[in-house]
């Protein structure tokens, strides 16, 4: 989810981004490799999110 709210308002907030981390650093266990949020880049899964959104979009309601 956050990975598709990248280009948003909320994306450029410290108070998500702070909620954001701190949520993100509980699932992933304090032995986890990724300790700093800053270094992160979704832009990956954005850029699937995008393809798929896309592909979703051209599908025909038809079924088959």
């Amino acid at each position: 989810m956050f990975a598709v709210m990248k280009d948003s308002d909320y994306a450029t907030k410290p108070k998500f981004l702070k909620n954001f981390w701190e949520d993100w650093k509980a699932i992933l266990g304090k032995n986890h490799t990724i300790k700093k949020f800053e270094l992160c880049d979704f832009t990956p899964i954005y850029d699937w999110a995008q393809v798929e959104k896309e592909r979703k979009k051209n599908m025909s309601g038809e079924v088959i």
